[in-house]
């Protein structure tokens, strides 16, 4: 049972509380500081760092393939995939005014999308046209993809769709500097800090925690592909993403990023090691999971890439992780008021780096009006 100076002092009530410490809880907590210079602010996550998708990825700051474009235009409007990527596109920009360049090891080597057939890059390139008529609504920039014929690099390199305007980032860097920002503007971060349920009442939000309550005003959850704990009745399906990274490889050629299969598969180079991660498509049902973990198959099927396609026979996996992301049946994710005290910022759809900042804009906005 908490003192009398502990329950006062310690654990105050607070304006704010959000849960989820990646990109886009701590930007949510930095534009709500903005908006409101006086609030008591807190962010809660459950991991002795932040544990989500955040850190866990690949680094890829990127917008939308030609493959990946085509295949959704297959169930989407022209209209909603235009509104997809532009919402990537300003996520981007957004991002990198909170977060400079150099303080996220920012790299603009391009994007490659490669493909294991002529046929599947024949496709593309037929419709490449279009697919960049479709990025300049989004963008306002024309002709971003290229196509580049590169004969002397292993099989799946030789048809190359070129994106320049894609580029590397180290999460770790981006996200502590997030962490940096807001703790220099008053707000508070509890790490290791587990949330076992919520109450809702009339004036405020009961947060219990192991030995604990916390009271707030208002709440967030920025707790992506983990919200149906609170929330199950959300459109919220989870999806573990395999990662794996080489040891450093001798005259590694892989420079960038790369796409492969409508973007389920993506591949980097990490200074001089190889990451490679994705593949959930050929084992989705597995994959649908919030539980971090290996899968045996998956990571099999990304070594035979790099060592198969890749040309890379000694590749071996010095490290494996996973990450697992929010899913839906819509790409666009899940900003809303669900109650009257609790706000959600969820299903990021793996592209949290890209849109990250637009989803916390969007979601402060959507609180400020209910505080009128």
């Amino acid at each position: 049972m908490l003192s009398y100076w502990e329950k006062e002092y310690w654990t105050p009530a607070q304006d704010f509380a959000i849960i989820g410490c990646g990109i886009v809880g701590l930007c949510t907590a930095l534009l709500l500081r903005e908006k409101y210079p006086y609030a008591s602010i807190s962010v809660y996550d459950r991991g002795n760092m932040p544990s989500g998708a955040s850190t866990k990825n690949a680094g890829f700051v990127c917008y939308g393939t030609a493959g990946e474009i085509l295949s959704d235009l297959e169930s989407l409007s022209e209209e909603e995939v235009i509104s997809t990527v532009r919402m990537r596109w300003v996520g981007l920009r957004m991002l990198k005014k909170i977060v400079p360049t150099e303080e996220m090891g920012y790299n603009m080597l391009g994007g490659m999308e490669v493909f294991r057939s002529e046929e599947k890059f024949q496709n593309c390139y037929d419709q490449l046209k279009y697919v960049n008529g479709v990025l300049e609504a989004a963008t306002g920039i024309s002709n971003t993809i290229i196509h580049r014929y590169q004969s002397k690099e292993s099989q799946l390199f030789q048809n190359v769709l070129w994106n320049p305007l894609e580029a590397q980032i180290n999460p770790v860097l981006m996200i502590k500097h997030l962490l940096r920002k807001a703790w220099a503007k008053g707000i508070v971060v509890n790490l290791a800090t587990q949330i076992n349920d919520l109450q809702e009442t009339d004036d405020s939000v009961t947060l219990y925690l192991n030995n604990r309550e916390i009271e707030a005003r208002k709440l967030i959850l920025a707790t992506n592909a983990f919200t149906p704990h609170f929330f199950p009745n959300l459109d919220i399906v989870p999806a573990r993403n395999q990662v794996l990274i080489s040891q450093p490889i001798k005259n590694l050629k892989i420079k960038g990023c790369y796409h492969l299969d409508k973007g389920y598969t993506y591949f980097r180079n990490v200074g001089n090691r190889l990451l490679i991660g994705g593949a959930r498509n050929i084992d989705s049902e597995t994959e649908q999971t919030s539980v971090f973990g290996p899968n045996k198959g998956i990571i099999t099927h990304l070594t035979e890439i790099a060592r198969n396609d890749l040309g890379l026979p000694d590749f071996y996996p010095a490290q494996n992780w996973s990450g697992i992301i929010a899913t839906g049946k819509s790409k666009h994710p899940i900003v809303e008021q669900l109650t009257s005290r609790i706000f959600s910022a969820v299903r990021l759809g793996g592209m949290g780096v890209a849109i990250g900042a637009a989803v916390a804009h969007s979601l402060v906005n959507r609180i400020t009006s209910s505080e009128r």
